[in-house]
């Protein structure tokens, strides 16, 4: 059972059963370590159309449904849609997770009925209080994450990829297409680093079992011993 107040690391599903769908680049933070580089989407940054995701989702799930989706951006709330989005998914069989920065109070959850909101407790994230007031009088529940963030690194080739070791592989919607994590997803659309992707239409539950590295792999340091906790939400 997910307490409605808990501070705490704690990873409620299994990555390879989970899917990020990302409804916004646009952030405001733009956290100088963000492991999915939101700080190159500063002047890029776009909003996604609720009627396109509606139906990238529909399509998908017609041959893979995970078992949990994360909501998130950029920063969720900053989309006019992200309340019509959970909704819609909340007519799938999915647990339903929204991630946001917990610097926006939004004006109402009405129609929500069982999304669990996961707020990152960062030195900018102002408005922690009062969102969580918010969630609870919805009637919904909360997380607040208040952990170590890890040293993903910068955007730059360190010449040794940790495919195998990557605990963060995470099935990821992104402009219609799916990618193995998030930062091949936003390093791929911002043309930084080419990944492998595919369609919504195309993809399969086993469609990256014959992808044995990548070459955004090359570009982080999960699974090497420079991963290693460094502060949350720096600026």
């Amino acid at each position: 059972v997910l307490s409605s107040n808990l501070r705490s690391c704690t990873i409620y599903y299994k990555k390879e059963e989970s899917m990020d769908i990302v409804i916004t680049t646009f952030c405001n933070l733009y956290c100088s370590k963000c492991a999915n580089l939101t700080p190159l989407h500063k002047n890029c940054g776009k909003f996604y159309e609720l009627e396109q995701l509606k139906k990238d989702i529909s399509t998908l799930f017609k041959n893979y449904q995970p078992s949990h989706v994360n909501v998130l951006g950029g920063e969720t709330f900053l989309s006019p849609i992200w309340k019509d989005l959970v909704i819609f998914l909340e007519q799938y069989d999915i647990d339903i997770y929204v991630y946001t920065n917990g610097t926006i109070v939004p004006n109402d959850f009405n129609g929500i009925t069982r999304a669990h909101f996961i707020i990152d407790d960062y030195p900018k994230s102002t408005k922690v209080k009062e969102l969580c007031q918010a969630i609870s009088k919805a009637g919904l529940t909360y997380n607040i994450l208040d952990c170590h963030w890890y040293e993903h690194g910068d955007l730059i080739n360190y010449g040794k990829s940790y495919f195998y070791n990557c605990p963060e592989k995470t099935i990821t919607l992104l402009e219609g297409r799916i990618y193995l994590c998030e930062r091949a997803a936003h390093a791929d659309i911002l043309d930084k680093v080419k990944s492998p992707s595919f369609s919504v239409e195309s993809f399969r539950e086993d469609s990256f079992d014959n992808i044995n590295d990548m070459e955004i792999c090359k570009y982080c340091l999960v699974g090497s011993e420079y991963y290693v906790p460094i502060q949350r939400g720096d600026q």
